[in-house]
Parts: C-alpha cells; structure tokens; sequence
C-alpha cells in the first residue's frame, strides 16, 4: 500500500506541471529578470501537436541530459516559470518570464552576438538557435566543440 501511495503522491506532483516549457529554455538575463525566446532550449525539448512541450528522454532524463534539473532544484535557482505551480506557495518567487514581443525585439541582437561570440552551451538545441541567425538572409552553420556548439558564417 505505501508503494502506491508513493507512485500517487509522484504522479500528482507531475500533474502540476502544465507543459510550458520554461524550465527547459536557457535564460536571458536582463538586469533581475530572466528571459526565455522559443529558439534556446534544451535539445531533448519537442513540442506536441497539442502546443505543450515534452522531453524526449524524459524517464532517463538524468543520465542523458546530466544538466536536467528536479522541480525542487529549479526553484531554488529560479529556473520554473514565475507563475509555475511547482513554486507557487513560494513568497517572492521570481523565475522566468516568456518574452513579449517587445523585449524579444531588443533582446535578439544580443542573443545573435552571443551566439556568434560564444556559442552555444551542448545542453542546448544548435538547430533551433540556428533560426536567430539565419532570420536576416545569411547562411549559418555551427560544428560541435569539445564544451559548445560553434556557430560559423557560410560564404
């Protein structure tokens, strides 16, 4: 009886979560604010016909994507969304924010220089944020580095 009470206890607490997404976006920082653009996120993320996001190693997350973090430690960090139901008896929280169109707009050039810069974490999905440089006409591509993916300009 107390295993199930454990796999009840379990599913409930995954019920909370709706499928947004946020947790598995890297964030932007601006300031105090953290920022989420649909183009940087976890390279396990897929999007469901249904519009929720869903992880494709989700049952071994934590072997194939060692950087995957639990609820309690997304918290902690500020990685759920503000309105996120895991963190919402928590006085304050602050997490992440999807960005408005307008802040989007003036956080793109930041992100491109960033990308060209210094490239993308291996976390991260290199083809989706490959759509931040290829959205002015250039053509883009990146290899995989021993800590990151490196975008390259095509001639």
């Amino acid at each position: 009886m107390t295993h199930l009470l454990v796999l009840n206890h379990k599913r409930n607490k995954e019920a909370l979560c709706r499928r947004c997404g946020v947790s598995c976006h890297s964030p932007l920082e601006v300031g105090s604010d953290k920022y989420v653009i649909e183009e940087i996120h976890c390279r396990f993320l897929a999007r469901e016909m249904d519009g929720r996001y869903t992880c494709t190693v989700y049952k071994n997350r934590f072997e194939a994507a060692p950087w995957c973090h639990t609820a309690k430690d997304a918290v902690a960090t500020g990685n759920l969304a503000s309105d996120c139901m895991y963190a919402a008896r928590i006085p304050g929280y602050k997490g992440k924010e999807w960005a408005s169109a307008e802040v989007r707009e003036k956080l793109m050039p930041i992100v491109r220089r960033k990308l060209i810069s210094e490239g993308l974490p291996l976390s991260d999905n290199p083809d989706s944020a490959l759509r931040v440089l290829t959205g002015g006409g250039e053509h883009w591509n990146y290899t995989q580095e021993s800590d990151r993916f490196a975008f390259h300009r095509e001639s």
